[in-house]
């Protein structure tokens, strides 16, 4: 019996010490928003929808695509943790309608944010403080990254088919990305298809992680069974004296 409140004790402090260590975890959120807005023109700068479309710059036709792209976000030291990876042969491209930033996003409460660990993205301003940054007529939009993997302005300069965008964004979270004045994100684009440039965006959020952890799950249990070991070994003492 000794034994056994022995293991109560030490567990209860072991828990006590993992709870400390965990206290500052808290939860981690991760979203994804799919580029499926498309706002690119077609010849002589018309219309709007000819990144996804059907017919290619040479006339010819092509399969349509439903989603150009993926971002993901995820709560990470202090910040977030962003991922971008185009589809279907789509790639960056700086074409001056958001000059000079290729992708831009909105976030809740105007925080001032830093990047760092940029892979494919380049920092225009950083920190950077929210702003209005207009993206071909539709936005505004509070902040912007550049593409680093772009050599230029126009399709011969875009960034590399299958290139992955990553970067760390601190003080803000992953739950922070709004849809004001409708869309979360917005991306420049050469279409893999079409051959057809502009921007899409990204305008619906979809929760993908599980929050967790979160310390102190159980101690109510490790209680109740310390307590009813203690009950017994008194009411054992009671008895043998």
């Amino acid at each position: 019996m000794k034994l056994f409140l022995r293991s109560c004790v030490l567990g209860t402090l072991a828990w006590f010490a993992a709870a400390v260590g965990l206290a500052d975890i808290g939860y981690a959120d991760t979203f994804q928003f799919s580029l499926t807005s498309d706002h690119c023109s077609g010849p002589s700068g018309t219309g709007t929808g000819f990144c996804g479309g059907t017919v290619n710059t040479s006339n010819q036709t092509v399969a349509a695509q439903s989603s150009f792209g993926t971002i993901t976000v995820t709560d990470a030291g202090g910040g977030v943790d962003l991922t971008l990876a185009l589809l279907n042969g789509n790639r960056m491209i700086l074409t001056g309608v958001g000059d000079p930033y290729s992708f831009l996003f909105n976030l809740s409460g105007n925080p001032t944010i830093t990047y760092s660990s940029l892979v494919g993205f380049s920092a225009v301003s950083n920190p950077q403080s929210a702003g209005s940054l207009s993206f071909n007529g539709f936005g505004p939009f509070e902040y912007g990254l550049a593409c680093g993997a772009c050599t230029g302005i126009g399709g011969s300069k875009a960034a590399p088919a299958n290139t992955v965008f990553s970067v760390h964004i601190a003080g803000t979270t992953a739950a922070a990305f709004e849809n004001t004045p409708g869309e979360f994100f917005g991306v420049d684009i050469l279409s893999g298809t079409t051959g057809f440039t502009g921007p899409v965006d990204a305008s619906v959020r979809v929760q993908v992680g599980v929050p967790g952890p979160i310390a102190g799950a159980g101690l109510p249990g490790l209680i109740l069974a310390c307590g009813a070991l203690f009950a017994l070994a008194r009411r054992r003492r009671q008895v043998l004296a």
